[in-house]
C-alpha cells in the first residue's frame, strides 16, 4: 500500500469528529459536489395510492384527480360526496 494513501486513510475523520470540524474542513473532506441542499426533493403533496384501472376511464380518472388536487376543500368534499353517490 502506498504510504500517501494510508496515511491519508488514517487520517479520515470518524463520524464522531466530523461535527467538530469547521465547514472548510468539512467541504475539504467531502468535495464541492453533492450534500444536502435546502428546498431540494420532491415536494409535499396528498397521498397517493396505486391502482389499476381499465384504459377506457384512465383519462377520465386521470383528469378527476387533477381537477380534485387543485380545489379548495370546500370544493374536494363535493367531488368525494359526487363520487360516493356514483359508486353507489
Amino acid at each position: 500500500m502506498n504510504y500517501k494513501l494510508s496515511e491519508f486513510i488514517k487520517n479520515i475523520p470518524t463520524k464522531q469528529k466530523r461535527h467538530e470540524m469547521t465547514a472548510h474542513q468539512s467541504e475539504k473532506l467531502k468535495g464541492n459536489h453533492g450534500g444536502l441542499r435546502p428546498n431540494s426533493g420532491r415536494k409535499r403533496c396528498l397521498p397517493t395510492k396505486q391502482v389499476s384501472i381499465c384504459n377506457e376511464i384512465a383519462l377520465l380518472t386521470k383528469k378527476i384527480s387533477e381537477q380534485y388536487k387543485t380545489s379548495s376543500e370546500t370544493k374536494r368534499k363535493l367531488i368525494i360526496k359526487y363520487l360516493e353517490q356514483l359508486s353507489s
